[in-house]
């Protein structure tokens, strides 16, 4: 039996038993590119913000979908009924990368490509965009492909997404971007999304070459705690840093600059920063854009002659409408004496 012809066959074994599942999702991808073709846009070509229940509900509906095709043939026990066919691991995968492709990957191109009809743009002259979109669903896809993988049954599977929300609950009070509203250059979930792909095709291809369960499941549970390390615990200055690398400025834009001010800061001000448990310093400083730009509160650190180190505290963002994003003009520093710069 060669390999396309086993994994044909595996593939349309995996049809005839899970039509009704796929004829589902597919409804609901319709469903969702009429929601995102008609929605109302202002003046500006920015879409009005609004809830669509359908951006949740269908990468859930895919995760299950791609786990009742990979659990047909399950990989984990020593019961299964697919090794004693003389086809081997190869032309399962195929068939189960196949089944993926036909029927989550390919209808999305296709739900992408008419909304940019809909909108009255050429898809054609979009093509490097729909093909990111369609890497980034392959990023999302495969943590679930990995946990069909490593589950015995849907029970097993299902029980990994409550046990990941409960974590997510229980260390979003940790993050340490508890205040930060601009996105702009907030790097966590690439690079948690990254690290968490990656961990997932290791565990997928472990378990499928080698069907090494407790092993393929070590190695999908180190990279998901690395992932959620990243996106909780990754400072500021590291998010900025790897924004900065991956987004160099145009030759076009010039660096703003920052310069210490002469001014003094107002009664209000000093007032507002007032605390009698420590000694406050607050430093004045300008920040001069030679093109148009948007600056979030910047980090600052302090030396002092004698070796000491002094970092700049943060202001609470402003919960004002149409103020979600401010730059802070005045640093403060705990310190005992003011820092000599």
């Amino acid at each position: 039996m060669t390999l396309v012809h086993a994994a044909r066959s595996i593939l349309r074994k995996d049809i005839e038993r899970l039509w009704p599942a796929i004829t589902f999702t597919l409804v609901f991808l319709i469903v969702w590119t009429w929601q995102e073709s008609t929605r109302p846009i202002t003046a500006g070509a920015t879409p009005i913000p609004q809830s669509n229940w359908l951006d949740f509900a269908l990468p859930f509906a895919w995760s299950l979908l791609i786990a009742l095709a990979i659990q047909q043939d399950p990989l984990t026990g020593d019961r299964e009924f697919w090794p004693t066919l003389p086809c081997g691991w190869r032309p399962l995968l195929a068939a189960k990368a196949a089944f993926i492709a036909v029927f989550v990957q390919f209808p999305y191109f296709l739900a992408t490509a008419a909304i940019l009809l809909a909108r009255h743009f050429n898809p054609a002259q979009h093509i490097p965009h729909l093909f990111w979109k369609q890497l980034v669903l392959l990023a999302l896809i495969l943590p679930a492909t990995a946990a069909a993988t490593v589950t015995k049954n849907m029970a097993q599977f299902l029980l990994l997404p409550i046990a990941v929300a409960s974590a997510a609950v229980f260390l979003s009070g940790n993050s340490t971007f508890a205040n930060y509203n601009d996105d702009s250059w907030d790097m966590r979930w690439n690079l948690a999304l990254i690290v968490l792909a990656t961990g997932a095709a290791a565990a997928v291809l472990l378990q499928f070459t080698k069907r090494y369960t407790v092993r393929s499941r070590i190695v999908a549970a180190i990279f998901a705690i690395a992932a959620a390390s990243a996106y909780n615990y990754l400072s500021r200055d590291a998010s900025a840093a790897v924004y900065g690398a991956t987004h160099p400025a145009r030759a076009t834009q010039s660096a703003p600059s920052v310069n210490l001010a002469s001014r003094e800061p107002d009664a209000d001000m000093l007032r507002g920063y007032y605390n009698y448990r420590r000694a406050t310093t607050l430093i004045p400083i300008d920040i001069n854009l030679a093109s148009p730009a948007h600056l979030d509160q910047i980090s600052l650190e302090l030396t002092t002659a004698s070796g000491e180190r002094f970092n700049a505290h943060w202001q609470t963002v402003s919960n004002e409408p149409g103020r979600d994003r401010i730059v802070t003009n005045i640093i403060s520093f705990d310190s005992s004496t003011v820092p000599e710069c």
